[in-house]
């Protein structure tokens, strides 16, 4: 189970949590393990269909943290394009504001609901 680590390397532990001054949050499990071999089996998949095609095989090279770099591709591409950098902004949206916004629980054992509203209406 190399995916924390993974999510590390590539920055997407970073991206998870409250502004500063709190620490990252991180995502809380193996993420990259199962994504990563998602995105492998999709390699495989794709390898097998250019052998069908050509009659070539395919190398195939990945990583979990190349994984976790291309699910940050928004961050990199608002990097790249605008300069800007990437802050946490914990479980609010800086962009469209909500009253109420959040998980609530609800009676009974692990029961909840979430609400999210952006208008008076």
């Amino acid at each position: 189970l190399n995916g924390p680590t993974a999510a590390s390397i590539s920055g997407l532990s970073e991206m998870s949590g409250f502004p500063e001054p709190w620490p990252p949050a991180g995502i809380g499990y193996s993420y990259l393990d199962w994504f990563g071999a998602y995105n492998f089996a999709m390699a495989m998949i794709a390898a097998l269909y250019h052998r069908e095609k050509t009659g070539q095989g395919s190398y195939i090279d990945g990583s979990q943290a190349e994984v976790g770099i291309y699910l940050n591709g928004t961050s990199i591409l608002n990097y790249s394009a605008n300069g800007t950098l990437w802050e946490r902004y914990g479980n609010r949206s800086p962009w469209k504001p909500a009253a109420p916004h959040g998980a609530y629980r609800c009676k009974g054992d692990d029961r909840w609901v979430a609400i999210t509203c952006f208008t008076e209406e």
